[in-house]
């Protein structure tokens, strides 16, 4: 619950790495299915190479990247 939506925004950048373009906040939710002092973020994260296209391989390991990164810093568990 202590986490701000910009300290996960920093996170995400710092594990994407450089093919990431951009961090966008989606939804938050609390309540039911959620544990008391935790809350859920929903962020949408676009990739891009300037000179071609991803490959799917290139964008799971970001994405694992990005992953680790948050239970590591935040303890956070992907639903």
């Amino acid at each position: 619950d202590a986490v701000s939506w910009q300290q996960m925004s920093d996170a995400v950048r710092l594990a994407a790495g450089p093919r990431l373009e951009d961090v966008r906040f989606v939804d938050q939710y609390r309540g039911q299915q959620i544990p008391a002092g935790k809350k859920s973020y929903v962020i949408g994260l676009t990739y891009r190479a300037p000179d071609r296209t991803l490959t799917s391989q290139e964008v799971d390991e970001a994405q694992a990247a990005v992953l680790a990164a948050m239970k590591s810093t935040f303890g956070a568990v992907q639903r």
